[in-house]
């Protein structure tokens, strides 16, 4: 029970969502002409939603088979969890508008919607857009009483990795490639490899040892 209990967090999470599905669902059924596209969507989004959660346990994992499907499918469905939000408090602001004063009524809907969808498109950009953005920045550091037998010395880090939904282990090659090209004399990795215990642990592992080092 207790190697379950670290999915409560998450459970609790998708259960929060779906009952926001649940009441988009209802307040969206009122709109006649796009009543079924809107549910429709709902019900993939749901389904995308359910696919994330269960590919967190190890159980799941095994049942199917395996490849980078895996990590899209979960990122996806974190990046609609936040989303759900968002769309829910566009909705919650368009149906509490007041009718009174067509002009101001469209002119508080445009503001209250675009503060409103900042964050989930700003949540999609970081997480399908600038995830892969990798960048390798050279620092030259000086140290008035280095010994001269370190002068010259280049060292390389790998910093947060956290292998999974958000980032693929053709893209962590990719920043192992991008570090190998300085050359270093020693090469460093700091922060969390991984996120959760369904994250490919052993993948990691197996893409840093092509971490090359002179010294």
């Amino acid at each position: 029970m207790l190697a379950y209990a670290r999915h409560l967090p998450v459970l609790a999470l998708y259960l929060l969502v779906m009952g926001l599905h649940f009441w988009m669902w209802r307040a969206l059924s009122s709109q006649a002409r796009r009543r079924i596209a809107f549910q429709a969507a709902l019900l993939l989004a749901t389904a995308l939603l359910t696919a994330g959660f269960l590919l967190g346990f190890n159980t799941v994992i095994r049942l199917l088979p395996q490849g980078e499907w895996m990590a899209w499918v979960r990122a996806a469905a974190m990046t609609w969890s936040l989303a759900s939000f968002g769309l829910a408090l566009m909705l919650w602001i368009w149906r509490l508008t007041p009718a009174f004063k067509p002009s101001r009524r469209r002119l508080l809907r445009t503001a209250s919607l675009a503060a409103a969808s900042a964050p989930v498109f700003a949540g999609g950009f970081g997480a399908f857009v600038e995830r892969s953005a990798i960048r390798a920045r050279e620092l030259d550091l000086r140290f008035p009483d280095l010994p001269s037998d370190l002068d010259g010395l280049r060292l390389a880090q790998l910093t947060d990795i956290h292998l999974g939904p958000f980032l693929s282990e053709k893209e962590l090659a990719r920043a192992i490639a991008m570090a190998n090209e300085f050359q270093p004399h020693i090469s460093l990795v700091t922060g969390d490899l991984i996120s959760e215990r369904s994250d490919p642990l052993d993948a990691c592992l197996r893409l840093l040892s092509g971490l090359r080092a002179e010294a």
